[in-house]
């Protein structure tokens, strides 16, 4: 090979860097003046909050009217005192009222999109954009853990169950003694500096950095299990493996419905099906 040809492709490998770096970059600008943006009052959330039926609403937020509403009574408690409101005004006025935050923090994190979409749907520059998240983060997960709706526990009573089993068979007759649906959930990640970390959660069926999950919901939609943030290259049973023994220990003559990801034989037979 001549130095010519070495030149060439240096050359070319210099551009094909130069466009990925010009890409990578293009995708991750986040620079939007208020003169860009319709003001928060006339925003797209505004219409949405204001005219959208029930199933626009839910499409959009994951949440029907009367739980968003529900939601925000619990993040957002009315009995506080005046003296914490008018503490909370002071200085600039805030531009999202707090159905505009809880609506931000739901359409963020039931989502994929990209804050500058965030930012057009809002009215609401970058920077007030991450503040917003930031503080609904923090203020949301203090809020539900104190809620008891918000828990998460697995059916302990044989009442319970019946109930549960009784839903199921009245919709699908076939079906006897089934309690409950278990699935995985593997979300994707952005990829981390740290080596050992990223191979962690390197998932190769999907060829990304993802983090596995494992969820059971009862008939009604309650989430009755969650084992959250495993590492992306695990299996559906290795995440599952706290389920697998409190159904083992307490499940008794009942079942839960599975995919084939799952173990179904030995001590989890009829028990997993």
């Amino acid at each position: 090979m001549t130095s010519n040809e070495d030149d060439h492709d240096v050359l070319s490998l210099i551009i094909i860097l130069l466009v990925i770096v010009t890409v990578n970059n293009a995708r991750n600008r986040h620079r939007l003046t208020k003169s860009a943006l319709v003001h928060h009052c006339f925003s797209p959330w505004i219409t949405l909050l204001r005219n959208a039926d029930d199933g626009s609403f839910l499409t959009v937020t994951g949440f029907n009217r009367s739980a968003f509403t529900a939601l925000e009574a619990v993040v957002f408690p009315e009995d506080r005192t005046a003296t914490t409101v008018l503490a909370e005004k002071r200085g600039r006025p805030e531009i999202l009222d707090n159905k505009g935050k809880l609506g931000l923090y739901l359409l963020y994190t039931t989502s994929r999109m990209e804050m500058k979409m965030l930012c057009l749907i809002f009215g609401i520059p970058p920077t007030t954009c991450i503040r917003y998240i930031d503080m609904m983060i923090k203020l949301v997960v203090k809020r539900l853990k104190k809620n008891a709706i918000a828990r998460v526990f697995f059916p302990t009573t044989d009442e319970e169950k019946s109930y549960y089993a009784s839903l199921i068979a009245r919709r699908e007759p076939a079906i006897q003694n089934c309690i409950g649906f278990v699935d995985g959930l593997s979300i994707p990640v952005q990829c981390c500096d740290e080596v050992i970390e990223q191979n962690k959660n390197y998932n190769g069926y999907r060829h990304d950095t993802h983090i596995n999950n494992v969820l059971a919901f009862a008939p009604t939609g309650k989430i009755i299990y969650a084992a959250l943030n495993y590492p992306g290259s695990w299996h559906d049973s290795q995440v599952a493996e706290g389920l697998v023994d409190i159904v083992i220990a307490t499940i008794g003559a009942f079942c839960m419905c599975v995919d084939q990801g799952f173990p179904r034989s030995g001590e989890l037979f009829e028990k997993f099906v």
